[in-house]
């Protein structure tokens, strides 16, 4: 569940800073703040018990920026092979890893470089962690198919 927020973090940043490149190039201090604050995992070291929780707080999130019924697809997408969910992580890192260097040229930021640092080190976890997990990352992404199409039955709003 926390590995969802996370995952839509990154994924909305991508969205709105037009993929990995630009993302790293232009904007990546930028970048950073919107993964940071897009998920509640890194921002407030949120712990999910229940898949539902970390969708309604993504939702709650995002929905000011981006629709996330979007991500929400793009999420089943994602969850169908492991190799995607480590592609995505690696873009997060990478972004980190940009705005790392950004912070280490302004003087006076090692602050904010510690705390770039440490969410980086928990994206690091979290590609390990999802590469030897046994967990059915397929099955999570039709859990949250099911949960958005619950979700928009019940308040009756078309999403995407």
């Amino acid at each position: 569940c926390n590995l969802v927020s996370i995952l839509c973090a990154i994924l909305l940043t991508l969205r709105m800073f037009g993929g990995r490149e630009n993302a790293i190039m232009n904007c990546c201090l930028e970048a950073f703040d919107t993964i940071f604050t897009s998920s509640n995992v890194l921002e407030e070291d949120m712990r999910y018990d229940l898949l539902p929780q970390a969708l309604m707080d993504v939702h709650i999130t995002t929905s000011s920026f981006h629709q996330p019924s979007l991500l929400f697809q793009d999420m089943v997408f994602i969850l169908e092979n492991k190799r995607h969910i480590a592609h995505l992580l690696i873009d997060g890192i990478d972004i980190l890893i940009g705005a790392e260097k950004e912070l280490k040229k302004k003087s006076g930021k090692k602050l904010h470089r510690s705390r770039v640092k440490s969410i980086r080190k928990k994206l690091e976890f979290y590609l390990s962690w999802s590469y030897f997990s046994s967990i059915n990352f397929k099955h999570l992404g039709e859990e949250i198919g099911a949960w958005q199409d619950e979700w928009s039955l019940s308040h009756k709003v078309e999403m995407g």
